[in-house]
């Protein structure tokens, strides 16, 4: 039986992966095929391999959670097939992982990517839980793999995701330490690997601020920094070790969250967001060990949040969540001064706000210095379109941007002499943030981020909000080396806005209308695009054309109307 600090609480979880091992014991077990491993190869197609691949993690999911809760036979030896079928499969990495499809046998095989150590670190925890049930030649097998295709590796050479300032660092690290804890004995060969694992975490760590922020988008948040906390937790269970959660920085970025939190449950868009709910485990355990605030957690995440049917995140959450509510704040406002981001939300009058100064070359990037998204809690009427369907050109840093999400033209930022903002090394500088009774401002200089040849000298962006009538104004003054310019004022929506005279706009969603206002005439624009998991999806830009000389000014009034103002 899996042990849970409140099993009642875990219980919904637990009659999940129930309700999925009935559906599933009688069908055949999910196959991967080599028609969808070409697809990716000659189409960019990622989804359609991946959809097989975490089937079958699924499957290994669900039975083993199945076999620790029941330990019934026809479980466990249904177990051992699918574990018999994941040993044998030509590589644990995905194919857009794979150093080249044309390389030599042992380059797959022994490829160590997110999935291949999530794999490991899975079979070594179903082993360690069920190694009094499992065939003693089926956990020799698996064993002799982990040691094959992981710790072998690892070993015998250095690996480019150790010095990653992202979630790959943590994830694989943890993921190699988890397994390196329930396969290997406490000896000088094990240290080695967990020193060693060390520089990864600390590679990670240095991808965050001070502030905590994780730029990636809060699903790599929980990613992340996820299997750091799994990882540190059972390496202090085990060995006493604590040194993962001393530092103050641990402490910011898990807290993160609970201030990047737009409403229960929304968290700000910004970089590759999808959105999900945050696993219960992961929070619960947080704020039971750090004592830091975090979202409420009024349920135990669901088996199928995660469409990767992660091991680790599933155990955690099982053996850790209970809930927790928060003592409500009507109204919070926070400033990132590592990433440069302002959050404000308002519980009373559930509205909200967040926009960035930042850099365009931070993991999972977008171009999209001076970006915001405001409006009601329930959903945002300006946004962000977070991340789109993962290709093999998505992570192409020649063909990235030429996908729409990930493009300046999909963010509320303007388009100078029909130039957006580029990708590199490209800083906003903040030139004020400040309270001043109900008035925050917060000032941007964006010049960099735009080419010489849009002509651009300096670009101040200014945000005027007050958080008593929750009114915004965006100001923008440029200066340009030319005498006639171009300005294409831009703001992004996933809600079909509605033109009101000639130069208002009404954006209206669950119970709230937001109304745009400038001075020149607007255009609405429709575009396509796929969002995370291959849907279409329409995005509406907001437009106002405009003509300059050497200066440039300009103001956009916002403001938020309430839901018994809407139905007047």
């Amino acid at each position: 039986m899996i042990l849970s600090i409140n099993k009642s609480f875990s219980q919904p979880l637990i009659d999940e992966v129930k309700a999925a091992w009935e559906l599933s014991e009688n069908q055949p077990p999910v196959q991967l095929q080599l028609k969808h491993i070409l697809d990716y190869f000659q189409e960019g197609n990622r989804l359609k391999f991946e959809n097989e691949y975490f089937g079958r993690r699924k499957e290994l999911l669900v039975c083993s959670l199945y076999a620790m809760e029941m330990r019934t036979p026809p479980a466990l030896r249904k177990l051992e097939e699918i574990i018999y079928l994941v040993l044998q499969e030509h590589s644990w990495a995905l194919p857009a992982h794979w150093p080249s499809p044309y390389g030599s046998w042992a380059d797959r095989k022994y490829c160590i990517d997110l999935f291949a150590a999530e794999t490991a670190q899975a079979l070594a925890e179903i082993s360690h839980e069920l190694k009094e049930f499992l065939s003693p030649m089926l956990l020799l097998w698996i064993s002799q793999e982990i040691e094959e295709r992981i710790f072998q590796p690892f070993e015998n050479k250095k690996w480019d995701w150790e010095q990653k300032e992202n979630n790959w660092s943590a994830v694989i690290a943890g993921s190699i330490g988890m397994a390196a804890l329930r396969q290997l004995g406490s000896g000088s060969r094990r240290q080695a690997i967990l020193d060693r694992l060390d520089d990864s975490f600390q590679s990670f760590l240095r991808g965050y601020g001070q502030d905590g922020v994780c730029v990636e988008g809060m699903g790599y948040w929980a990613y992340g920094f996820g299997y750091y906390i799994y990882y540190a937790a059972l390496l202090e269970s085990t060995t006493g070790e604590s040194k993962y959660f001393q530092s103050a920085k641990v402490n910011a970025i898990a807290s993160f969250p609970y201030y990047a939190q737009i409403s229960e449950g929304e968290y700000v868009p910004f970089g590759d967001y999808n959105h999900t709910a945050l696993p219960s485990g992961l929070l619960s355990f947080l704020k039971e060990r750090l004592q830091v605030p975090i979202p409420n957690v009024k349920t135990i995440s669901s088996l199928n949040e995660d469409s990767c049917y992660r091991f680790a995140p599933v155990m955690f959450n099982l053996m850790h969540s209970s809930p927790c509510t928060q003592e409500k704040t009507n109204r919070l406002v926070r400033y990132f001064e590592n990433s440069q981001w302002l959050v404000v939300r308002d519980q009373g009058q559930h509205w909200g706000f967040a926009a960035r100064g930042g850099s365009n070359q931070e993991s999972h990037n977008h171009n999209d210095l001076g970006h915001f998204v405001y409006g009601g809690c329930a959903e945002l009427q300006l946004t962000d379109f977070g991340a789109g369907e993962y290709t093999k050109d998505y992570f192409d840093e020649e063909r990235r941007y030429t996908y729409f999400v990930n493009s300046g033209f999909s963010h509320s930022i303007p388009i100078i002499n029909g130039h957006t903002q580029m990708a590199g090394n490209y800083q906003a500088r903040v030139l004020g943030h400040q309270l001043n009774g109900n008035l925050i401002t917060f000032t941007l200089e964006l010049s960099e981020a735009y080419p010489n040849n849009s002509g651009i000298i300096s670009f101040k962006r200014k945000f005027e909000l007050n958080l008593e009538t929750a009114e915004l104004q965006v100001k923008d003054e440029m200066h340009f080396k030319n005498e006639r310019n171009e300005i294409l004022e831009n703001f992004v929506t996933g809600v079909r806005p509605v033109i009101v005279g000639s130069n208002s706009i009404q954006i209206e969603a669950k119970g709230k209308k937001v109304m745009l206002q400038m001075n020149e005439p607007l255009a609405i624009h429709t575009n396509h695009y796929q969002d995370h998991y291959g849907n279409d999806k329409k995005a509406y830009q907001i437009q106002g054309e405009y003509t300059c000389g050497n200066k440039f000014e300009f103001s956009c009034q916002i403001i938020l109307i309430n839901e018994e103002e809407v139905s007047k």
